[in-house]
């Protein structure tokens, strides 16, 4: 395997201090790699070091100033309230655009669902905790997910597509957040945000096993 190949299935298994060690090995070969520097500066970020991933996410914007991910991220650091700390606590949680009482259950409403046929290693690898997601839907039975850059990243199970394309047709709009990124898993919550008034007789996550027939009354 590469290093690219290496660095990326280190940062999707969650080992963070060694796609550091990788990347900078990259950058040693490569040092205007903007792709290294980017998955250097997640890696750092996971790690609590805000300092020093704000500085490779700087030096992405001096290579390339438009690049979108470099963009985003920096935004999103210095609008957090640790944005300028220089380092967090060492742990694998970190704050996020998304409020934590998001992730608030509620029963009929709200649903965390594991991704099927997942996109490429690098989309997944650019993703965070609380990162929005859109909704695509291909025809009445498929729901795919992609992040603000247009990248694939997944699809909802079949099932839960097409009861909720069947419930978006009918008024239902919903939202779409990452939960956890592992190893080939990405887990999102999913949170109803509108329900239609002749809808309200159909949850949009029922607590009990559908069949396949019962999926859309």
């Amino acid at each position: 395997m590469d290093l690219t190949g290496l660095a990326i299935k280190q940062a999707l298994k969650g080992n963070f201090e060694e796609a550091v060690k990788t990347n900078l090995e990259i950058l040693q070969k490569e040092p205007q790699s903007v792709d290294s520097l980017n998955r250097l500066a997640q890696a750092y970020f996971h790690l609590g070091q805000i300092g020093k991933s704000l500085k490779a996410y700087r030096k992405v914007i001096q290579l390339d100033r438009f690049n979108p991910i470099a963009k985003r991220n920096l935004e999103k650091i210095k609008n957090s309230s640790h944005g300028l700390a220089g380092r967090w606590p060492k742990k694998r949680s970190f704050p996020t655009p998304l409020s934590s009482l998001n992730f608030v259950e509620e029963p009929g409403k709200t649903k965390l669902i594991a991704l099927v046929c997942l996109g490429d290693v690098q989309a997944l690898a650019e993703l965070s905790v609380g990162q929005p997601l859109q909704f695509v839907t291909r025809g009445k039975v498929m729901i795919c997910l992609y992040n603000e850059f247009k990248k694939y990243i997944g699809r909802l199970p079949d099932d839960l597509s097409r009861r909720l394309i069947w419930l978006m047709d009918r008024g239902n709009d919903y939202q779409a957040y990452v939960k956890s990124v592992g190893k080939n898993r990405v887990l999102v919550f999913l949170k109803e945000i509108k329900q239609a008034k002749i809808n309200r007789n159909y949850p949009s996550f029922p607590s009990f096993q559908l069949k396949d027939k019962q999926i859309t009354p």
